[in-house]
């Protein structure tokens, strides 16, 4: 599926990677792992506890890059900086004035 890169989606255990609205969760949801109700908090957004469970992540085309991480559902379909930091073979170039990222084997 498709996800958008969101620079400001962290986690500050390095746990979560993958945001999820709630039809997409569903569709997921049977394929996740250690399914369990966490607590998410957000700039601006009352903490509250969502569905959540390990999945298994990559992206098409790029060798070497499936994680297994916690998958949430918390609203938009965001992929946060924690999956690129599970990525040690890699590197993540942004280019401020094309607007564009580039990911890619080192």
């Amino acid at each position: 599926m498709d996800l958008v890169v969101d620079t400001g989606f962290t986690d500050d255990r390095g746990a979560v990677s993958v945001s999820l609205d709630q039809s997409s969760f569903g569709t997921v949801r049977q394929h996740l792992t250690e399914m369990q109700e966490i607590r998410i908090q957000g700039i601006g957004i009352r903490a509250d506890f969502v569905a959540s469970g390990v999945g298994s992540v990559s992206l098409p085309g790029l060798p070497e890059s499936e994680i297994d991480t916690q998958i949430v559902a918390a609203g938009a379909n965001l992929l946060g900086v924690c999956y690129f930091h599970r990525l040690p073979n890699h590197r993540l170039e942004w280019d401020f004035e094309r607007r564009t990222m580039t990911i890619s084997e080192r």
